[in-house]
């Protein structure tokens, strides 16, 4: 994975205090996902239940004709993506400003933990946008959607050198308070709630439905000032791991 080295602008003792977590989770690797190797692990996080009203535009099947003329008459263009397997695949191959960042635990390499998508590549712009966080449903209190937050923070501040992260929370559905909690502990802001901003799937209507969402942000000198030299920002940076 390229951009991987940190901003040599970074500087400074490192942190004195230890991260309790990260030993609470210490089998718990972060790495750069790849679409030909986590594509099926993808589709499987994607289409649970509980995670699918948090993620926008996202189906766990392909729409049929009638629906798909159902939406573009309503939304012109609007893209959707269904959580198949070989859409999961083909979507995060042919979009190329989407970074993907990973969670498995080390001694089981074949169903992954969690995931969450940077996506940069907006022409000129200094910032990036994380989106699709989702933890496997039997693994959740582990802290490990709060690892992929920081690994991306990590990514877009230390690797990048970008001066902001963008986040945008759907509202109105169950267990929005819990993305909403992970990333303000990582001190992103709420900003204005926007109206009518998305679609997400609503697996009881079997059908997308309008949401409000809490757009977030964190600055890059509120980041620094919280991790502020390489050894600290290096701790949270996903590993390049294509075992």
């Amino acid at each position: 994975m390229a951009g991987k080295e940190i901003s040599p602008e970074l500087s400074g003792k490192p942190e004195s205090s230890s991260n309790g977590e990260i030993l609470a989770n210490r089998k718990v690797e972060i790495r750069f996902g790849t679409a030909e190797r986590d594509y099926r692990e993808l589709a499987r996080l994607f289409t649970q239940r509980s995670a699918l009203p948090h993620l926008s535009g996202v189906c766990p099947d392909r729409l049929s004709d009638e629906e798909r003329e159902f939406i573009d008459r309503r939304y012109p263009g609007l893209p959707i993506m269904a959580a198949t397997p070989a859409d999961v695949r083909k979507y995060y191959r042919m979009n190329e400003g989407l970074v993907l960042i990973v969670a498995e635990e080390s001694n089981d390499r074949k169903k992954l933990l969690g995931s969450v998508t940077v996506q940069t590549g907006n022409v000129g712009v200094l910032a990036a946008n994380i989106s699709r966080l989702v933890v496997d449903e039997e693994k959740r209190g582990r802290g490990v959607g709060r690892r992929l937050i920081r690994a991306a923070n990590a990514y877009i501040f230390g690797s990048l050198g970008f001066h902001q992260a963008n986040a945008s929370i759907i509202l109105g559905v169950p267990g929005d308070e819990i993305p909403q909690r992970i990333f303000r502990s990582e001190q992103y802001v709420s900003q204005n709630e926007q109206s009518r901003r998305c679609v997400s799937w609503d697996p009881d209507k079997n059908f997308f439905v309008v949401r409000n969402v809490l757009p977030m942000v964190l600055e890059r000198n509120t980041y620094l000032r919280r991790y502020r030299n390489r050894e600290s920002i290096e701790r949270q940076m996903p590993v390049d791991n294509q075992r």
